[in-house]
């Protein structure tokens, strides 16, 4: 138990790092390129990339994760997804290509046919390296994939940032999206150790295909919740809204990549050894949700609390529009992070299917009220989003706690403190802001709320629960040991 925690709080570093170079880092890029595009190309991109993940999780179907997960893995079961995936890129590619026309007309974007296409090339080169991360990933081995991130992303970044400045428009995030993938692709062939040595093997295929069908299917209905909203603000009100509203999605998706991404994959591996163990699992479970909390809920409300002075100083003034916007995405991130272990247990335990079932009907909840607000505003649109994610959350958790035979009351005391210490820091943000008016420039303004956030947010935590204080920091002191 011991050499799996370190392991687990060493691969959460290392897992950190890589969320930096593979989604946080993109954060920042995506803000250099925000300075130097309008918000047109962002939408048009949105849209295209919006048709291109659809028919990733077709050409994917889970096997990445049925590598991590199965028990006893052969090397026929290696050979037989390496080729099964390739193929399959080979063929998404080609489908990609052929309907990209169709997919423009269906929204009246003519310009989204040929991003459609050039993306398309990401299946192939997706389908060198399914099986090469999801080894690293099934050994723990985040360190490595953490390099890669970093290494991959800053290559796609600094083209992007030359194509822009050159003044290539939509075709620098283009850029950024398929340099990143070639160079993921040569660093984790150097990484990992392993290579394609025979032949393909229908019996152990299906093997992994048990596992991930209910991967893909999950896959599917996650996408339906967190990316055809893009489809229908781009179908309803045109390429710039969705450029604004795609903006303020990449910002709050990138900060829930930052946190969540750092936790969620060496929370899956960690679960996936403790799925025999229901009391060892429970325990795992509530100290995942109590950290999460700690760690995450003061990021969101904090993003929140200084959304007009962060877009101002950083987006510059015609990026305004996005201030509520992150308001209220930031507020269902909450409900989002709160379900992230429960979910997560579920899946690993083997019951993809409740939690395909659990994922379509927020999928649906989020898509209708989004649908439904729509005509009365993009803002209004966004707020119902929200709303429909917290209204589903208690269902998500009393499944969780039913099906996983968690002690509710335990697992409600997780939040206390997280929540006490982000009330008294939104507090203390907000009033701070408005004493000091408009008397400081802007960025020196944003800098003395953010700081003056995380020392209100650690005091109360310090006070409030020394425990808890103590806790992570040990957790952070055993992570850097390990590591």
């Amino acid at each position: 138990m011991k050499d799996l925690r370190e392991a687990a709080l060493r691969g959460t570093i290392w897992s950190t790092i890589q969320q930096v170079g593979d989604r946080g880092l993109r954060a920042p890029l995506f803000l250099i390129m925000a300075r130097l595009l309008p918000p047109e190309d962002f939408g048009l991109l949105a849209l295209a990339v919006t048709y291109v993940d659809f028919l990733q999780l077709v050409q994917t179907h889970g096997m990445g994760l049925a590598l991590v997960q199965r028990e006893r893995l052969e090397v026929a079961h290696l050979n037989s997804a390496f080729w099964g995936i390739l193929v399959a890129g080979i063929v998404t590619a080609i489908a990609g290509f052929a309907t990209a026309g169709v997919f423009a007309n269906l929204t009246g974007q003519p310009e989204v046919a040929p991003i459609v296409r050039w993306l398309s090339l990401g299946f192939i080169l997706g389908g060198l390296c399914t099986v090469q991360a999801g080894l690293l990933r099934r050994e723990l081995r985040f360190k490595a994939l953490a390099v890669r991130s970093l290494i991959g992303q800053g290559v796609a970044g600094g083209v992007a940032i030359a194509a822009a400045v050159a003044g290539y428009g939509v075709w620098s995030l283009v850029a950024l999206l398929l340099v990143y993938q070639v160079a993921n692709a040569i660093l984790l062939w150097r990484a990992s150790d392993w290579r394609p040595s025979g032949g393909f093997s229908w019996a152990r295929y299906r093997e992994l295909m048990r596992f991930g069908i209910g991967i893909m299917g999950l896959n599917m209905t996650t996408y339906l919740r967190l990316r055809a909203d893009n489809l229908l603000v781009g179908v309803a009100l045109g390429a710039a809204p969705l450029g604004y509203y795609s903006m303020a999605r990449q910002l709050v998706d990138g900060l829930w990549a930052f946190l969540s991404g750092s936790v969620s994959p060496v929370l899956w591996s960690t679960l996936a050894r403790l799925q025999e163990a229901p009391a060892r699992l429970g325990r795992a479970l509530h100290e995942a949700a109590e950290m999460l909390c700690l760690v995450t809920w003061p990021a969101f409300i904090g993003l929140a609390a200084v959304s007009p002075e962060f877009v101002t100083t950083v987006l510059g003034e015609r990026w305004v529009p996005i201030s509520p916007l992150l308001v209220a995405l930031a507020v269902g991130s909450i409900a989002r992070m709160v379900a992230v272990p429960h979910l997560t247990a579920i899946t690993v335990t083997g019951r993809t299917g409740l939690r395909v079932a659990i994922e379509l009907l927020t999928a649906m909840a989020t898509l209708a009220a989004l649908a439904l607000a729509l005509p009365y505003g993009l803002l209004e649109a966004t707020w119902a989003y929200s709303g429909a994610l917290a209204l589903v959350l208690p269902i998500q958790l009393e499944i969780g706690s039913r099906v996983l035979k968690l002690d509710r009351s335990a697992w409600l005391g997780a939040f206390g403190i997280p929540l006490l210490a982000s009330v008294v820091m939104l507090g203390a943000v907000l009033g701070l802001g408005w004493a000091l008016g408009g008397r400081i420039p802007g960025g020196l303004r944003l800098a003395v709320l953010i700081m003056t956030g995380i020392a209100t947010y650690a005091a109360v935590v310090a006070t409030a629960s020394p425990a808890l204080a103590g806790r992570l920091v040990a957790n952070l002191r055993t992570a850097f040991r390990a590591r």
